[in-house]
């Protein structure tokens, strides 16, 4: 149930005609958490957008994905991941990619691009705000570790046909850890970058006490 429901050995089926009533039950199937649905509990139940009001964020040059929205000031501050070299044929999120800051009136947007917040190599984002008002981004980043051979520029010219532009989609093969950002200047930073020795399946997380590094439960 795609971890957002709860399997049942007795599911019940509503009838077509009659969506309140129970007719019968199906031998297996999954009953959804709040705000999920679809056979497999795989699928967000949202609304449908307002096709009279801007939304979101409109760039088919610079995709994005991911990331949360802190509201300071008035508006909402949106760090998402995004391709960082619109160029580049390759879409390896390890290589190309990048956390961006987006600004807009509401929650939903529209949003328009304000910063770069990190530089490639750096994917995933998730904003949050600590107690004593710190800004804080955690990430999946590179560790600086060694690629021989590898091409870490995307944008290089004649890169779209070099064979080594970025390892395949493997965590420790590709020196992907945990990584955290932290600005105590609100939003618009500056930030200060750590990199933490986590790798694969690093268990819980937690802010230090300072709200300013990264430390496992253990």
């Amino acid at each position: 149930c795609a971890l957002n429901g709860a399997c049942t050995t007795k599911h019940p089926r509503r009838h077509p005609a009659h969506s309140g009533t129970t007719t019968d039950t199906v031998a297996k199937g999954c009953v959804c958490d709040p705000g999920w649905a679809g056979p497999h509990c795989n699928q967000l139940k949202l609304l449908p957008p307002d096709p009279n009001k801007p939304h979101g964020c409109a760039n088919p040059t610079m995709p994005t994905w991911g990331g949360d929205a802190i509201f300071e000031n008035g508006q909402w501050h949106l760090f998402v991941t995004a391709k960082a070299c619109p160029r580049s044929p390759y879409d390896n999120y390890m290589c190309n990619s990048q956390i961006i800051r987006l600004v807009g009136p509401t929650r939903a947007g529209p949003f328009q691009f304000a910063e770069t917040v990190l530089l490639p190599w750096h994917h995933e984002a998730h904003a949050i705000r600590t107690r004593n008002g710190t800004v804080a981004i955690f990430m999946l980043m590179w560790d600086g570790g060694d690629f021989p051979g590898v091409n870490s520029s995307v944008c290089a010219p004649g890169n779209a046909t070099d064979r080594n532009k970025c390892y395949p989609h493997g965590f420790d093969f590709a020196h992907q850890v945990v990584g955290v950002a932290w600005s105590v200047n609100g939003v618009r930073g500056p930030f200060t970058e750590k990199v933490s020795s986590l790798r694969q399946s690093p268990g819980p997380l937690r802010l230090t006490t300072d709200g300013m590094g990264v430390s496992s439960n253990q």
